[in-house]
């Protein structure tokens, strides 16, 4: 006999839009401690072309995250039974494999930054209202 089969946790829309705030603040902490930190110094032993291949990456992420946040602090959210709102945001291709970042925390965040993104999206399409 085999073991039952698992049932999938269900969220609701409260529960995805709470988790995907909690994890967008989480990962614009990373990045600022990151970009601000250690990776302020790790940048700056690049080349021109790579760093401003980083910063233009840091702008993406920060883009990224305002978008997400800014469709999460939506009026209609607020309360026990948010109406979803359309997310406008669209997913982006994965980070390139030969990006100077690639390898480095500041990589993970902007893959981070791009999952983030998708599920707003995800969320968005299943839970939004007519």
């Amino acid at each position: 006999m085999g073991r039952p089969a698992r049932r999938a946790k269900i969220e609701t829309p409260r529960q995805a839009l709470d988790r995907l705030y909690a994890e967008t603040v989480d990962c614009g902490d990373m990045a600022r401690g990151w970009f601000d930190g250690p990776g302020l110094a790790w940048r700056e032993g690049l080349d021109p072309a790579a760093r401003a291949a980083v910063a233009t990456e840091g702008l993406a992420i920060t883009s990224r995250l305002m978008v997400v946040m800014s469709w999460l602090l939506h009026a209609a959210h607020a309360g026990r039974e948010p109406r979803v709102q359309r997310f406008a945001g669209s997913p982006e291709e994965p980070l390139p494999a030969n990006h100077p970042l690639g390898g480095t925390p500041g990589g993970a965040i902007a893959a981070k930054s791009r999952e983030l993104l998708a599920r707003a999206t995800t969320i968005a399409s299943l839970f939004q209202e007519p």
